[in-house]
């Protein structure tokens, strides 16, 4: 059809790394891909993978002043390895909460081995001893203490349902939270989150710098976020952490 490229999500971005390329390690490591690019002519020939998630979860951050450590990731899916990966990489301390913390411990302890066939990681491609992650399961949470930026990356039933627990309660002052969903109906942990006083913000804002990085892989060229946040037009108080 000579299309350039797509844009997988969930929940397709594990099944659809399985069948293509991966174009760095941290495909390989995170085993998470949201960006295809079809290589050959007119789009045929080939497709090479790669994930813009955590990319665009650290570079929003960045644009509102809370890309700071250290971080509490909610859910173990593929945007939780994202996200865990690129923190990893700027040796940021991070600790991740899933329902399958042995399952999440095995697949940290592999992504140092994992290189380039026959090579050693590339400069920048190294993951520091001292800033593996940690991960804990559910029912260690209450005996945490709490970071001041949350990120979750669960599914929106799950994130309602935590919402109507008594974890925000536990917080910090100040506290920061990421729900990675959008959209009406979608958004209960943020919803609940600003209920308890803390500073919310849903993933529209990570959404459009993910889709940038995607636009700007297929177009081998920088494309600006400010694009996409034009195109989307809706208010710019949805794309930072509000009360």
């Amino acid at each position: 059809m000579g299309i350039v490229g797509v844009n997988v999500t969930t929940p397709y971005k594990e099944l659809v790394a399985r069948r293509v390329t991966a174009r760095d390690l941290e495909t390989r490591r995170t085993r998470m891909v949201n960006t295809v690019t079809f290589t050959g002519a007119r789009g045929a020939g080939g497709a090479v993978g790669e994930g813009t998630d955590g990319a665009g979860v650290l570079s929003w951050l960045e644009s509102v002043g809370a890309d700071f450590e250290p971080l509490l990731i909610l859910g173990g899916g593929p945007t939780a390895r994202s996200v865990l990966h690129r923190a990893w990489m700027r040796g940021w301390s991070a600790t991740l909460v899933t329902r399958t913390p042995e399952a999440a411990r095995r697949t940290l302890a592999a992504w140092p081995r994992i290189v380039a066939a026959g090579k050693r990681p590339g400069r920048g491609e190294e993951l520091a001893r001292s800033a593996r992650p940690s991960v804990i399961g559910w029912d260690a949470i209450d005996s945490l203490s709490l970071p001041r930026l949350v990120i979750s990356t669960l599914p929106p039933t799950v994130g309602a349902s935590i919402a109507r627990k008594r974890f925000f309660t536990a917080l910090p002052p100040r506290s920061l939270v990421l729900d990675m969903n959008y959209g009406a109906g979608r958004i209960g942990l943020a919803e609940g989150a600003r209920k308890a006083g803390c500073r919310a913000a849903t993933g529209i804002g990570p959404l459009l710098h993910q889709a940038a990085r995607s636009l700007s892989i297929w177009l081998q060229e920088d494309v600006p976020v400010s694009l996409f946040v034009h195109a989307w037009a809706g208010r710019t108080s949805e794309l930072r952490f509000t009360r």
